[in-house]
């Protein structure tokens, strides 16, 4: 199975995503002093599934040649949650699969190459305690 370059710019995603179970406090609309619980109220056997695109293009300028590069990158995940245990307090065990990964590079000249790979497999432990 080809492996994907690691690249910030995913990784940023990713956790950003893995981060959004957090805690998030409100205040009601009309000023009163209850607080809002925006949480997520998670449940046994739930399952959520995301999809995430990320584009970058690059454009390399040469001065001294009067001339410009570009070429651009996509990046796709997508990851399915299934909750195996969940705690009223909010905490519990979740499962994290990346179902699928690909990143398509286009060089300058226009040139194009796809790499894929499926997630799943990697003899990882899946389990995930927050």
């Amino acid at each position: 199975m080809p492996r994907l370059p690691f690249h910030s710019g995913l990784t940023l995603m990713l956790a950003g995503l893995m981060l959004s179970g957090g805690a998030a406090l409100a205040q009601p609309a009309d000023g009163g002093s209850e607080t809002i619980d925006l949480r997520p109220m998670w449940a046994s056997g739930q399952s959520s599934r995301y999809r995430i695109t990320q584009s970058e293009v690059t454009r390399v300028e040469v001065p001294q040649l009067d001339r410009s590069r570009e070429s651009t990158t996509e990046f796709e995940v997508e990851v399915s949650w299934r909750v195996l245990e969940a705690a009223e307090a909010g905490g519990g065990t979740a499962e994290m699969v990346i179902e699928d990964m690909a990143m398509t590079a286009t060089a300058p000249n226009g040139e194009s190459r796809r790499i894929t790979a499926d997630g799943g497999g990697e003899g990882t432990e899946p389990t995930q305690q927050w």
